[in-house]
């Protein structure tokens, strides 16, 4: 059964495939907790692995849906994916291809925004995840929420 301390290990030997492994087998197990889901979550996100990242994220959530950290990986995997596709439609002379792909990262920006909404309930001053919400908001002409959680920023920064 691997503990946390063998997972950090894994981590700082730089054997994440070994460490995700061992994780799904705890998964296997039946002896996974919130905090499993969302350490298998975390480093699946950070192997690039986004759809594998959300399976696990959701399934922390399934066991608390107020945990912070597996609602900031769900949000951040959409977010990700949705800043690509914008990426994309900027680097793109196709006019039709840029529709396209603007629909699909607001597509993406409309998933992502519940993660960090209910994140930010969780940890209300937390930049990581009003950051990304106040672009959210942004891409998804949202005005007045924009401007909101850019006065929180500026609050916390001491602007």
């Amino acid at each position: 059964m691997y503990k946390d301390y063998e997972i950090d290990v894994l981590i700082k030997a730089e054997k994440m495939d070994e460490a995700i492994n061992g994780l799904k087998d705890v998964v296997t197990s039946g002896d996974a907790t919130e905090s499993t889901f969302y350490t298998l979550a975390y480093l699946q996100w950070n192997n690039e692995n986004f759809d594998d990242a959300l399976v696990s994220a959701d399934e922390a959530l399934k066991l608390n849906p107020s945990y912070y950290d597996a609602l900031y990986v769900a949000g951040s995997v959409h977010f990700n994916q949705a800043a690509e596709k914008l990426k994309e439609a900027n680097n793109t002379n196709d006019n039709d291809e840029y529709a396209k792909l603007l629909a699909e990262a607001k597509e993406k920006f409309k998933m992502a925004m519940p993660y960090f909404e209910k994140a930010i309930v969780e940890k209300p001053e937390d930049m990581y995840s009003l950051n990304p919400l106040s672009t959210i908001y942004d891409q998804l002409d949202m005005d007045d929420k924009r401007d909101a959680i850019l006065a929180k920023i500026d609050e916390i920064e001491g602007k």
